[in-house]
């Protein structure tokens, strides 16, 4: 990856000449801003290229956070309703951010079901998805995603959300999404989830990590018409109990796991209208 650095004259300008300025190539992002750290000091302007020559492909991916406050705009506190509105039709209708939801707002039901649920909390949280939807967006239909979704903007559509949330969740309809105690194969090896329906993962292999579990195996679904089985894989954290595993818990975990996997995907499983 090639990168060119600068640090700013004292009128905020790029400097004339040879001082002050890097062009060099790393493998990483992050290996450039160290580079530029460590070269330029605390103020620097960072940008990434593939043609020298072609400022089409010219991108600025970082700057010291000197600059980055001297550079900033002055608040802008005026919602764009319409952009408002639009964003928030396209997050809730797009599949790929749907699943995205569904993580924010299981988490939120954590914090509800201990107790310890506010509202700017799951706003905040929201913010995330409200960002990938904006992107998203332009990507689809072009144009700059800060600037058509400005800060204000994205702050109306979570504040939405939110409350949408809030709503549901007081209804019930958001219960699904908490994870039920005592959930655990029975002597059977089978399973009941309060969404899919009853089933029983049949096989299953582990690779362990240093941080993570990975498992891939087949789960049979019992369902009205009959027996469908799926692949399912995924990770979990690796936890010191799996090492001997009395009580079954890495079966359970897994199965549990595999329970918000078959509630997200009910194409896989589902009987056909």
């Amino acid at each position: 990856m090639k990168f060119y650095a600068y640090k700013p004259t004292a009128d905020g300008r790029e400097p004339v000449g040879g001082s002050n300025r890097l062009l060099f190539e790393l493998k990483t992002k992050a290996g450039a801003l160290r580079h530029a750290v460590k070269w330029l000091g605390p103020q620097f302007r960072l940008f990434m290229y593939t043609n020298f020559y072609d400022e089409k492909t010219w991108r600025e991916i970082g700057a010291s956070s000197a600059e980055r406050r001297a550079n900033w705009p002055k608040a802008k506190t005026e919602v764009d309703t319409v952009a408002s509105g639009e964003l928030l039709t396209y997050i809730v209708n797009d599949q790929e951010l749907y699943r995205l939801q569904q993580t924010v707002e299981r988490n939120l039901m954590k914090f509800r079901a201990k107790g310890t649920y506010l509202h700017s909390r799951a706003v905040d949280g929201y913010a995330p998805l409200v960002e990938a939807g904006a992107k998203k967006y332009v990507r689809e239909f072009g144009g700059t995603w800060h600037t058509m979704f400005d800060v204000p903007t994205r702050r109306d559509v979570a504040e939405e959300l939110a409350r949408l949330f809030a709503v549901e969740a007081e209804l019930g309809n958001m219960d699904h999404l908490l994870p039920a105690k005592g959930r655990k194969a029975n002597a059977g090896g089978g399973w009941q989830h309060r969404v899919f329906g009853p089933g029983q993962l049949e096989t299953f292999a582990i690779k362990c990590g240093t941080k993570w579990l990975h498992y891939a195996g087949s789960y049979t679904v019992y369902t009205p018409s009959g027996e469908t089985t799926v692949g399912v894989e995924g990770r979990l954290p690796m936890k010191a109990k799996y090492a001997d595993d009395p009580k079954g818990d890495l079966y359970g975990d897994i199965v549990e796991d595999v329970g918000y996997f078959l509630d997200e995907n009910p194409e896989l499983w589902e009987d056909e209208d």
